[in-house]
């Protein structure tokens, strides 16, 4: 039964593996099943009343804007209780704070304070990562990453990492959300190097060594609360190097392709807790241009879209749906196109080809039955650290899971190399999720693809929701 974990970081996916581990340290959460419970689940709600002012507590990393910019609520506002209980929702999907409590006190006939109280989370974390290739033990890579989650306590991500092994790089992201004290204007800045002996994303790889140089800026502009508009650039390099007359995938008569990239990207949001939703609905449309910056090999546009709902039909059970696709118009290059295999599914299934192609469409649903509600848990004993103890998350679900998926359009490479063929997948199967502090959402899944039977169950490891 061939076994999958996730990629991590995210663009390591071109690593030649064909089994990705990610985990991250998360020093005490062994000892989270045999802790002492510790909950206040008291909540005060008046409805109708005229909030006078908003009070915060607990936020002594992070600045007090970023969580009034969260919010919806104002001084003068009408508080109800599902305004509160939906900017409740809001802090705690930002991923800075163990537990968020709202609170309401009167101050006079009709009027009330709202004190908003939080528990931070540790916010600088080192990781690690192992990817296993089963059939070449020996180009196995693993590295390290340092996260800081909280950065300047704006809510900035400041990550760098490295590997080595069977592939060799360093990459580097921040992302800053506010660029003041409104929730207007973001960005991300992310580059990485890489390089590698027979990749993975080439029909033929046998051979060839490559040298990649990816950097990217992103940038928008909030609408409003859920509503955001956002442009990206990136420049790309490949260099295939050729060894015993091998030949590679190029789109230049060079053995190095220079990219060009412009996306622009239309997104709205309007899941009340993001890391596992309940209700609401995500929504988003992108158009991607892509040129060579050093011939007219490639020139391609590719529109994607996709739309998740999520529908709670009774307390703790949520039905969830999500539908996606993409098409490319012009001439792209083979390690541009979709790509599905054991490291990247497009299905969760266990088929253990790969297809490939420049179209692809997903539909996915989910039947998701908490097991054991969250409860938060207190580590007792931890002295200096025990602030870091209290109010950590923990729950278990199950989930019943279908997808359907097709990649389709690719036929040969741009030198006259083979392609993976495209086709049609369809995966069912059931999970086990755990709702666990820093990490949020783990899940762990067994599945099997309708397609191909033959292939059998694959198991995989899962960190954060499958939508």
């Amino acid at each position: 039964m061939p076994t999958s974990w996730t990629a991590f970081p995210p663009h390591l996916s071109t690593i030649g593996s064909s089994c990705l581990y990610k985990w991250t340290f998360l020093f005490g959460l062994l000892f989270l099943l045999i802790a002492n419970t510790h909950a206040d689940t008291h909540f005060m709600s008046n409805e109708g009343v005229v909030l006078d002012s908003i009070r915060l507590s607990g936020n002594r990393s992070t600045r007090d804007f970023v969580l009034l910019s969260e919010i919806e609520l104002v001084p003068g506002d009408t508080l109800t209780y599902g305004s509160v209980e939906q900017s409740r929702l809001r802090l705690e999907s930002l991923g800075l704070f163990k537990r968020v409590e709202c609170m309401i006190f009167p101050t006079s006939e009709g009027h009330a304070d709202l004190v908003i109280e939080v528990s931070e989370l540790w916010y600088l974390w080192p990781g690690m990562y192992l990817a296993v290739e089963e059939e070449k033990i020996e180009k196995s890579t693993y590295g390290l990453v340092l996260t800081h989650l909280n950065f300047r306590g704006r809510r900035e991500k400041l990550s760098g990492e490295a590997w080595t092994g069977g592939a060799n790089g360093f990459g580097f992201i921040w992302d800053i959300p506010y660029h003041s004290r409104q929730k207007q204007w973001f960005s991300t800045i992310e580059a990485h190097a890489n390089f590698q002996e027979e990749p993975l994303y080439l029909a033929n790889p046998k051979g060839i060594t490559t040298e990649e140089l990816f950097a990217h800026y992103r940038t928008g502009k909030w609408i409003d609360h859920n509503r955001r508009f956002q442009v990206e650039t990136g420049l790309e390099m490949r260099k295939f190097s050729y060894g015993n007359g091998s030949r590679a995938t190029t789109m230049t008569s060079g053995l190095r392709d220079w990219i060009g990239l412009l996306t622009i990207g239309y997104y709205r949001d309007t899941r009340h807790y993001r890391p596992w939703p309940t209700q609401g609905s995500y929504t988003y449309v992108s158009f991607r241009l892509g040129t060579s910056l050093d011939g007219p090999e490639a020139r391609y546009i590719r529109p994607e879209a996709g739309w998740a709902r999520y529908h709670e039909l009774w307390n703790g059970t949520v039905i969830a749906g999500m539908v996606r696709g993409g098409i490319t118009f012009g001439q792209s290059p083979m390690y541009s196109r979709f790509l599905s295999n054991r490291n990247s599914s497009l299905v969760r299934s266990g088929y253990d080809g790969v297809l490939e192609g420049t179209r692809f469409g997903k539909f996915s649903g989910e039947v998701r039955i908490n097991l054991l509600p969250i409860r938060y848990i207190t580590i007792p004993g931890l002295g200096n650290l025990s602030e870091y103890a209290r109010d950590l998350r923990f729950g278990v679900s199950c989930v019943l899971f279908s997808d359907t998926g097709i990649i389709e359009g690719a036929d040969e490479g741009i030198n006259g190399e083979r392609s993976y063929p495209g086709g049609w997948d369809v995966g069912y199967g059931i999970g086990i999720v755990f709702h666990v502090p820093y990490l949020e959402v783990v899940r762990f899944e067994l599945a099997r693809s309708a397609h191909f039977p033959q292939d059998g169950f694959t198991f995989r490891a899962r960190v954060g929701a499958a939508f």
